[in-house]
């Protein structure tokens, strides 16, 4: 077992150079990052075939972590707990979120391969999750407040609508569920919510015209 995590240990560091040496731009990285681990994954399946016996024996007996957690630990601490790779790799997946939320077509299975390694790796909670909020958090903020100024109410609730529709679908799509509730509730929060005087308004100052073109028919 020790041997085995020795050579693990060793070939896992050598993915490194290739994620620190490379500048494509953040599409070209992250597909460079989800070939890599893609690899990763398929060479922990076949160690895990090759070693079964000592899977079922030796680590069962010495409380030792299995071979495929020993892979994803390696993989864990060599290369996404790197500062640069998870840096780009977040930065990365943010930019491509955005750029769909701009209605730009994104490679959503390479956003599905990513986060879902994040999610194996339990990085997704700590690394992604705070700054994917954080990040929705500023667009809804800045959108609400500037639409609800320049677009009329039927108009506003449409776009609310859309944007509550899109976010379920990225839900569905990609991102975890066990952000749904959050997700949502930011929405909500800042196109409803923080602007439920100025919709009040605005449906109070349609009647009145509405009133006035039925006084003048």
């Amino acid at each position: 077992y020790e041997n085995l995590k020795e050579v693990l240990d060793n070939h896992i560091q050598t993915l490194l150079p290739t994620l620190l040496s490379d500048l494509n731009e953040s599409n070209g990285y992250l597909r460079v990052l989800n070939s890599i681990w893609n690899d990763h994954l398929v060479r922990s399946i076949l160690i895990r075939q090759l070693f079964i016996v000592l899977d079922r024996t030796y680590v069962l007996r010495a409380a030792v972590p299995s071979i495929w957690e020993l892979n994803q630990d390696l993989f864990r601490r060599y290369i996404m707990q790197n500062s640069i790779v998870s840096n780009r790799c977040i930065n990365g997946l943010l930019k491509l979120i955005e750029q769909e939320r701009r209605g730009e077509t994104i490679d959503r299975s390479l956003m599905t391969n990513l986060i879902r390694m994040l999610i194996d790796l339990h990085l997704y909670k700590k690394d992604f999750e705070p700054l994917f909020l954080q990040s929705t958090e500023e667009l809804y903020h800045n959108e609400g407040r500037t639409l609800i100024q320049t677009l009329e109410l039927s108009q506003y609730l449409s776009h609310v609508e859309r944007r509550l529709n899109e976010e379920q679908l990225r839900i569905k799509n990609y991102i975890d569920q066990s952000t749904k509730l959050q997700l949502i509730h930011i929405v909500e929060n800042n196109l409803i919510t923080n602007h439920i005087k100025q919709m009040l308004s605005k449906s109070f100052d349609t009647l009145i015209d509405e009133n006035r073109l039925s006084s003048v028919a």
